[in-house]
């Protein structure tokens, strides 16, 4: 299994592409970190934003929020 975590407010572009330069092939748990940092729209974005991403979808990968 592969834990990946984003800083909410680091650009998620180039998260996105580090991750998908890994070509996962086990399971992948995404977590969005620093959430108590930003409000709610920002991470109701940063959800959609990753959702639509191959190592979230194809692995069975779940968008995890921490900092509540």
């Amino acid at each position: 299994m592969a834990l990946l975590i984003v800083d909410i407010n680091d650009n998620w572009d180039e998260c996105d592409a580090i991750f998908s330069a890994l070509k996962l092939r086990v399971p992948a748990v995404l977590v969005l970190n620093k959430v108590d940092r930003t409000n709610k729209e920002r991470i109701a974005e940063a959800e959609a934003y990753f959702s639509t991403k191959p190592y979230v979808k194809k692995n069975g990968g779940y968008i995890g929020v921490n900092g509540y």
